[in-house]
């Protein structure tokens, strides 16, 4: 299920919004490397005790540790990936064409809504949740 979507300026650098999107949350985050940034990681740990791992780069050596952890999140790292492909190529979430904010939102919104009555009725029906495509079906 889709919990928390902040829009973002598109086009900037991945680390700006990482702020933005940890804001009120404390636990791990898994995160891609577009958030490598040690500083800030070690910041967020400091102020609300959120751990964000970040794979790392093919020219830096990662401990063992950050190993296990990105092992472990990669997971959950498909989890996204899977509903951000099922929002651009089932939904046409990247393909809304309006004029102001307001509708722009608005149609995230239910596009957003769609895919989480999608998992409701999977999951309804005895199904893996993230089986959209079974749906289509009915």
């Amino acid at each position: 299920m889709i919990t928390h979507f902040p829009l973002l300026n598109a086009r900037a650098h991945d680390i700006n919004h990482l702020g933005t999107l940890i804001e009120g949350f404390s636990g791990t985050v898994p995160a891609d490397k577009g958030f490598l940034d040690e500083y800030q990681e070690q910041l967020w740990l400091d102020i609300q005790q959120t751990q964000v791992i970040t794979p790392s780069k093919s020219n830096m050596e990662p401990s063992p540790e950050q190993v296990k952890l990105v092992k472990k999140t990669k997971y959950w790292r498909k989890l996204v990936e899977t509903v951000g492909s099922q929002l651009v190529e089932r939904f046409q979430i990247a393909k809304i064409k309006v004029k102001d904010l307001w509708h722009y939102q608005n149609r995230i919104f239910r596009k957003i809504l769609s895919h989480t009555v999608g998992v409701f009725l999977n999951l309804q029906n005895g199904s893996k949740a993230l089986q959209l495509a079974l749906l289509a079906d009915f």
